[in-house]
């Protein structure tokens, strides 16, 4: 019988992770018609899942570079018409694929995330660390903070609500739809295409929405780290000012003469303040001074990503941003 869902996981040199993610996935989908489609967006590792391969499990590389082109990939070799894009550390379970398929029911033609958080263990793990904690108090462990007012103005624990851009973290589609505004724009990279594929999904009167009360787990135990994630924001504010090339004006800032130099400033000092979170006592009574650190560097990183590389650099800031593609 062919597919009634293709689950679609681009990936890249994260195989611990992948497998996780994997067969969770093959549980989730277990008397179930479905594919997972695994595209290796890496060009020197090949994937290993192990025992856990299964009939259903195909897995390709990647012949271009890139998540978009990953998705796409994954989008053209998908036998069902229902898509759900997963990045490769989201763990699914057998509600979250009945809840997809009771929507795509009732609401044909819309596109939709469900909730995420991160996984109990992990969330217990974060209040054991600094940093962890900061995750928490700042909303990055979960889809209702790490979107924040930037993607969505007001959120709903209740019902499904409408929103003007969508995450590719769990994203569902119907193919039709997908391939109606030509899949992922390959030319957009992180993390600006989900941004730009929402815009002309609603362009063409399809409607994106969250389904707050269905939750997959965002399974990020490998990124718990200060200096990656910060590497990360910088990166994704590179990719959001590669965004107003498109005229994406929403990704567009502007700092104060002042903002300037207090950016520039904890940049410059920007090891001897990893130095010195790295001493400071794991207590909470310090979490304070703490917070107020990364919170800085956190603004330094995006300043310097934002502000590092001329828009006029097209073809450079593409290729620096596809190099250190993470999901």
């Amino acid at each position: 019988m062919e597919p009634i869902i293709s689950v679609i996981i681009p990936t890249k040199d994260r195989n611990s992770i992948l497998r996780h993610t994997v067969k969770q996935g093959l549980k989730a989908l277990e008397k179930i018609e479905a594919d997972i489609i695994i595209v290796n967006d890496s060009k020197t590792n090949k994937i290993d899942i192990g025992e856990i391969h299964r009939n259903n499990v195909h897995i390709f590389d990647n012949p271009k570079s890139g998540v978009s082109a990953a998705r796409n990939f994954g989008a053209s070799v998908a036998k069902a018409d229902l898509l759900i894009f997963l990045d490769d550390d989201m763990l699914i379970f057998k509600e979250n694929i009945e809840t997809t398929l009771a929507l795509h029911r009732r609401f044909p033609g819309i596109s939709f995330n469900l909730n995420w958080t991160y996984p109990p263990d992990l969330l217990n793990q974060c209040q054991k660390l600094q940093f962890g904690r900061y995750l928490i108090k700042h909303g990055f462990t979960s889809l209702r903070g790490w979107g924040g007012g930037e993607r969505w103005k007001e959120w709903d624990d209740v019902e499904m609500f409408e929103v003007d851009a969508l995450t590719a973290q769990f994203l569902t589609i119907s193919k039709s739809a997908f391939n109606a505004v030509g899949g992922f724009d390959e030319k957009i990279p992180f993390p600006v295409e989900d941004y730009d594929f929402s815009v002309r999904l609603k362009n063409i009167g399809i409607k994106l929405f969250i389904y707050p009360k269905s939750t997959v787990y965002h399974n990020e135990a490998d990124k718990i780290n200060v200096k990656s994630w910060l590497e990360r924001k910088k990166i994704g504010a590179r990719g959001h000012k590669f965004a107003l090339q498109f005229r994406y004006q929403k990704f567009y800032k502007k700092y104060s003469y002042l903002k300037v130099l207090l950016h520039k400033y904890f940049w410059k000092k920007k090891n001897l303040c990893i130095s010195v979170l790295e001493i400071i006592p794991n207590i909470k009574l310090f979490d304070f001074i703490y917070f107020i650190i990364i919170n800085r560097l956190l603004g330094a990183f995006i300043f310097k990503g934002y502000t590092e590389v001329s828009t006029d650099d097209q073809n450079e800031l593409v290729k620096v941003i596809e190099n250190n593609f993470e999901q």
